[in-house]
């Protein structure tokens, strides 16, 4: 529920300063990932030894390219 919260007050301020690309929250042991994705979230959990630019920017291009590919199939 509170990364629902967060997202979405999140999302407010898309016209002001552009589109959320994604949240990280790093905890004692882990490391969150929340990707805002068409209607929901998608919610990754990592070990504190990931580089987590590179794995958010990994990712972010993944869902990229996952949804061009779903309009790509839809027009199709």
């Amino acid at each position: 529920m509170q990364r629902s919260l967060q997202t979405s007050l999140s999302k407010e301020f898309d016209d002001l300063i552009g589109p959320l690309n994604y949240i990280s929250v790093q905890r004692e042991t882990l490391l969150e990932f929340i990707f805002p994705y068409l209607e929901g979230q998608i919610l990754v959990i990592c070990d504190l030894d990931v580089v987590p630019n590179y794995v958010a920017k990994k990712i972010s291009f993944l869902l990229r390219d996952f949804d061009w590919r779903l309009k790509e199939t839809i027009i199709a």
